[in-house]
């Protein structure tokens, strides 16, 4: 059942056990991709706050893998949530972050959210973009690291997508 199988991935999320909660990010990564379940995990099992806590989380790779179900749920129409529990604000300071991969998380997450949504490039706005441009400008410092040329070439397709729909901000 489905349901279950959704608080069973909420429980594994609220415990304080790193290897649980990177094995119920994959599944539910891919379970997000539900519309139904995307809408029973944010709003019959309120679940939404803790998946936005994660985002913080002191495992970089926490963070990474909860950017990425932040991403799935808002590519599957779902993002006006990235403007609840500080989820917005948190991918944006991600951008900032150690690792390439993590990195590479939160633009993805910020790529779904904002394409096609005015409210959340509202809400992204200018400090949002000057973080996106610092951290293209960091990638393309690094000559040589394959990761963060990859991370370059999404911060480059999501600031002309931007721009080509006339919501640069």
């Amino acid at each position: 059942d489905a349901a279950q199988s959704l608080q069973h991935r909420l429980q594994a999320l609220l415990r304080d056990d790193e290897k649980a909660k990177l094995e119920a990010l994959d599944e539910l990564d891919f379970e997000l991709a539900d519309l139904d379940n995307a809408r029973d995990f944010h709003d019959a099992l309120g679940g939404w706050p803790a998946l936005a806590g994660l985002l913080s989380a002191d495992a970089p790779e926490v963070r990474r893998r909860a950017a990425q179900c932040v991403g799935t749920a808002a590519k599957h129409g779902f993002q006006a949530w990235v403007l609840e529990h500080e989820v917005l604000p948190r991918l944006v300071n991600m951008l900032d972050e150690a690792t390439w991969p993590t990195r590479k998380a939160a633009v993805y997450a910020l790529g779904c959210a904002l394409r096609s949504s005015a409210p959340v490039q509202r809400a992204f706005g200018r400090r949002g973009m000057a973080a996106l441009s610092k951290l293209a400008s960091t990638a393309l410092d690094e000559a040589g690291n394959q990761q963060a040329w990859a991370v370059a070439d999404k911060v480059a397709a999501l600031i002309g997508d931007l721009v080509q729909g006339g919501r640069a901000v």
